[in-house]
Parts: C-alpha cells; sequence; structure tokens
C-alpha cells in the first residue's frame, strides 16, 4: 500500500471560519476530486482511493468506521508542523503554511506506475 499526500495552495488562510473560507476549502475539494478521477483513469486495474480531510473516512470507497487522521499523518510520517485548530488542529505545510489543502491518496499500484501516472495529470508547472 502506498500513501501519497496530496497539496494544493489556497488563496486563503483555511484555518479562519468564513464563508469565504468555506467556498475555498470546497472548490480545493472540486479539484482535488477531478484530478483523482484523472489519476483514477491512468491505473487501470489497481485500487485506488483517498482521505476526506473534514471526515477521515474513504472518498470514494465504502464509508466504514475506520478513519484515517490527516494531520497524524501528516505530522508523524514527513514530520510536518500543526498548530491546534478546534477539536483537532491544522497542519502547516512547510511553505504555504496554512494557506494549504491536504488530502491523501492511497493506492495498491506499483510505485513506478504511480509515479508515471502521476507525472501524467500533474498540472503544468507543479513540478
Amino acid at each position: 500500500l502506498l500513501v501519497v499526500p496530496v497539496w494544493q495552495p489556497a488563496v486563503l488562510d483555511l484555518s479562519v471560519v468564513s464563508d469565504e473560507v468555506s467556498a475555498e476549502r470546497k472548490e480545493l475539494c472540486r479539484q482535488f476530486v477531478e484530478w483523482f478521477e484523472a489519476l483514477r483513469a491512468e491505473l487501470p486495474g489497481h485500487w485506488l482511493d483517498a482521505s476526506d480531510p473534514r471526515t477521515g473516512q474513504a472518498m470514494f470507497g465504502t464509508s466504514t468506521t475506520a478513519t484515517y487522521n490527516e494531520l497524524e499523518g501528516l505530522t508523524s510520517c514527513l514530520k510536518y508542523k500543526f498548530e491546534p485548530f478546534g477539536c483537532c488542529g491544522i497542519v502547516m505545510h512547510p511553505s504555504w503554511k496554512r494557506n494549504a489543502y491536504p488530502v491523501s491518496v492511497f493506492t495498491t499500484a506499483p510505485a513506478d506506475e504511480l509515479l508515471a501516472a502521476l507525472d501524467r495529470v500533474a498540472p503544468r508547472g507543479s513540478h
């Protein structure tokens, strides 16, 4: 199983509670889903899913009681810093700080196939 943290830069500080931030989060989620569907199309025959950053549940698979804690994953595996936020926390991207939207992708695809697929679906200028 491979886990790939995916980050999108945000215009706004996503730790702020406002209608504008909520709208940006929704748009970032929509963009992620579009990108994920393109990635899935590049990896036929392999299982892929992602963790919903709001709930920790599978975004595309069957919902269960199992959850993935994005905060714990990014801080323990990548040693990213975080700040308390409500009942949880917000992970600080090394460059974008709180202006970033993380989602972790999970797959059983072999690493070489995944890397090639990621390269094919990467937005121009994102490398």
